[in-house]
């Protein structure tokens, strides 16, 4: 798995839609703005108030196309890493946008979705618990940041949020 999408961490500024992520394990960005813009990766870290505070596996990733008349224009599997059945990996998209918090109003008929479908291990939160934080005054310079091969020699979340804690 050396060199691979998946030893990859992308950290991604999360601060507008945090309870989303948290919650409902899921993560969204318009379509057309930043969402071409991201490489495959199989882990995902959440940052918002000037840390990295948590860390998810990434189970998939689908477009999903704006509202029109109750039905989704298009959706579209952009990449599987769990190998779901696409069907189900799309169904689980789909029902992440209709009961996201993060989107308002007449945001799903206006634009088309980017959904990171995101799982965490069943593992106790003190162990995955970064909590790397940026020492320089300002957030993130861009919304996403890639670690890439950061997890080559990690089995887990676990390993990788140790690895973090070594490094930060």
């Amino acid at each position: 798995m050396s060199d691979s999408w998946e030893n990859d961490l992308v950290v991604v500024s999360c601060k507008k839609s945090l309870d989303d992520v948290l919650t409902n394990k899921v993560y969204m960005c318009k379509i057309g703005e930043n969402a071409s813009n991201f490489k495959r990766a199989l882990y995902f870290g959440v940052y918002a108030d000037k840390k990295v505070s948590h860390l998810y596996k990434i189970i998939g990733v689908v477009d999903i196309g704006q509202k029109i008349n109750d039905k989704f224009s298009y959706c579209k599997k952009v990449y599987n890493n769990r190998l779901w059945d696409d069907d189900k990996l799309i169904k689980e998209a789909e029902d992440k946008v209709n009961t996201s918090k993060y989107l308002e109003k007449g945001d799903i008929e206006k634009a088309g979705w980017r959904v990171f479908l995101l799982d965490e291990e069943k593992l106790n939160p003190e162990q995955l618990k970064v909590e790397f934080k940026k020492s320089s005054s300002g957030g993130m310079f861009t919304r996403k940041i890639y670690f890439k091969n950061i997890a080559k020699n990690c089995v887990g979340l676990e390993a990788l949020a140790k690895e973090l804690k070594l490094i930060f």
